[in-house]
């Protein structure tokens, strides 16, 4: 399950892909609005695991899966996104998930054995908590794939490849689902 909490985070995830993104090789440039994500589980509930889909102006959808962490991981250093204060959290580590394991591992689960999203609650400021609907509709398109297969993140959603094991999203206005990972 995917804690939320209703909380400010200095700077925003706007912000940090702002001055992420433009360094990456795949990133085709322009502005960009989020669509909205997709939240995996860590089996340990110690990494935030999301997967962010955003649309440039022209139309092109972009994923770019983030793990949020508590503490600095220096292993990951080469991956850091930045960093931000979160008003209920304290401070976090952004990285880009694409070089976390525990990303690996959550969408090669997700793939093989789902759910393809975890559920998601918000913890208010006033204490209550609610369920959350997604923007986004994750699943599981099955295929040939084992434990050891290698997680592939697509960067740029394309359609399925037919007997691919993939993870593919859905969103008001994209019906047709598109790839954001396969195991390969």
């Amino acid at each position: 399950m995917a804690i939320l909490h209703q909380a400010t985070i200095v700077p925003s995830k706007q912000e940090i892909l702002a001055g992420w993104l433009p360094d990456q090789p795949w990133y085709p440039g322009g502005d960009l609005r989020v669509v909205g994500g997709i939240r995996l589980d860590d089996p340990a509930g110690k990494v935030g695991v999301e997967l962010l889909l955003l649309h440039t102006a022209d139309g092109t959808v972009v994923h770019v899966p983030c793990t949020y962490r508590g503490a600095e991981a220096p292993e990951l250093a080469h991956a850091l996104m930045g960093t931000a204060e979160h008003s209920v959290l304290g401070s976090r580590w952004f990285y880009d998930a694409d070089a976390d394991p525990v990303y690996r591992a959550a969408v090669r689960k997700a793939i093989l054995i789902g759910p393809a999203q975890a559920a998601e609650t918000v913890h208010r400021l006033d204490g209550t908590v609610a369920a959350r609907t997604p923007l986004i509709r994750a699943r599981a398109i099955p295929g040939p794939g084992s434990d050891h297969a290698t997680v592939r993140t697509v960067r740029l959603p394309h359609t399925p490849e037919p007997g691919v094991p993939a993870l593919v999203a859905t969103w008001e206005g994209q019906e047709e689902p598109l790839t954001m990972a396969v195991l390969v």
